[in-house]
Formats: structure tokens, sequence, C-alpha cells
């Protein structure tokens, strides 16, 4: 036997199990079946309880606000900007480590490699910019959906 605890909004915000909890079920537990449960757990976020009918009923959440969205995009973009940049990282750990360490040679084949990082890192840095005005002069949700999709494709120079 299944139960759950629902917010006043009939959006479930725990699940027992009589097998499991055994008595340890909250007095405000609503017994469901194996059916809605399973409804439920398929369909996070878009179901919730009817109190009235006692049965699950479909849930179509309202669309992010520009906001929301802005906030998305920018949250994506320095996500982008952060994993971009970490990869340059490398280079300049072993270049300082190969300076640490005393050993020319491995310095100077690194600090060839090091002047292309510092250029990558610049036009990381360049780009990061861009987009970020460009998020900032959006003015509808489409672009920001636009701009998104451009950054989940940018790959560094």
């Amino acid at each position: 036997m299944k139960y759950a605890v629902f917010d006043e909004n009939g959006f479930p915000k725990a699940f027992y199990d009589k097998a499991i909890h055994g008595d340890n079920i909250p007095a405000e537990a609503i017994e469901i079946t194996e059916e809605q449960w399973q409804e439920f757990i398929n369909n996070q976020g878009r179901r919730k309880w009817d109190f009235e009918n006692k049965r699950v009923v479909e849930y179509t959440p309202p669309p992010p606000s520009f906001e929301e969205v802005k906030e998305r995009a920018n949250s994506l973009r320095k996500s982008k900007v952060s994993s971009l940049l970490s990869q340059t990282d490398y280079v300049l750990l072993k270049l300082q480590e190969a300076q640490i360490e005393g050993d020319t040679d491995r310095y100077n084949a690194l600090l060839q490699q090091y002047s292309g990082v510092l250029a990558q890192r610049q036009a990381i840095r360049q780009w990061n910019d861009e987009i970020e005005q460009r998020i900032q002069n959006a003015s509808t949700v489409e672009e920001l959906e636009q701009i998104m999709e451009e950054i989940r494709g940018y790959d560094a120079p």
C-alpha cells in the first residue's frame, strides 16, 4: 500500500510504502494506488492531486518568465566559460610544474604552447563578453533561447 503527503496545491511532498515504513506513516498521508504512485513518479512536476475527486490530474506548469530564462542563459554562459577555461588550465599547470622542477627543455616547449593558450583564453573571454551583452540586450524569450543554443554549440577556438 502506498501513501503520499501533498502540499496545499496538490503536489507530492513525500511518498510512503507500508511495506517499508510500517506504522511510521504521517497521519496527513493519503492512501494512493500503485498506479497513481507510478503516475507521479513517471511525470514529476506534471501531475498533482485533486483533493476533491481523490485522483491524479495533469498539470502543465506555466512557461518560465523572461527573467527566469535570462537567468538560465547567464548560468549556462558562466558554466560554458568555466568549462572552456578549465581546459586551458592544464598547459598552465604543466608550465608552472616544469618551471618549479627546473626542466628547461620542457618549460620552453610548454612556453610555446602557452602563447597559444593565452590567445585562446582571450578569445573565450571576448566571446563571453559578447554573449553577456547579447543576453542583457535580449528582449524576448525566443532571443534568449537562440543565444542558449549558440552557447551550447560554442567550442573554443
